[in-house]
């Protein structure tokens, strides 16, 4: 059961990285805000799951470091989240199967990492569930870069 209020992204990403942060000393962290329209109609919860999924298979999937780059921005009247790391990435034939439940990249580098093959489907659950998009562009031993993608809350909605 989903709770709706207007919910600033910011202070829900920013506690998802200091979270995670306690977790990893071979990652930094970067959160960047390029919009000043951050709120959505949401699940403040729920949206802390999808975050921290996210957030936390990014470490996960840079098994040797690097940065994990949030931004926050605008595009075509939706309020987007960007996801990147530096890390294993992903098989391109494994990109159109990852949102699918219970489904794992068949690779020893993979594997060893572990998991149940169910974060990004709950991440895609809740992305529809807030009428919102999610899609990834990865390239392999390159990193991977989620996107989800909200409608914006109205005028009337937004947090002062």
């Amino acid at each position: 059961m989903y709770h709706w209020e207007p919910i600033d992204l910011v202070p829900v990403v920013e506690k998802v990285v200091e979270t995670e942060k306690l977790g990893t000393d071979i990652h930094t962290f970067s959160v960047s805000i390029e919009t000043k329209r951050t709120v959505i109609r949401g699940d403040r919860e729920r949206l802390r799951q999808l975050f921290t999924n996210l957030a936390h298979n990014a470490v996960k999937y840079s098994p040797d470091g690097g940065t994990v780059a949030i931004r926050l921005y605008e595009h075509s009247g939706r309020l987007c989240v960007d996801v990147r790391d530096e890390g294993l990435g992903i098989l391109a034939e494994a990109l159109p199967h990852i949102f699918e439940k219970f489904y794992r990249v068949d690779n020893s580098d993979r594997r060893r990492i572990g998991g149940t093959g169910l974060g990004l489907t709950i991440v895609k659950e809740i992305v529809k569930a807030h009428g919102g998009e999610v899609d990834v562009v990865s390239e392999e031993k390159k990193g991977r870069t989620f996107t989800v993608r909200f409608p914006m809350a109205s005028i009337t909605q937004e947090i002062n």
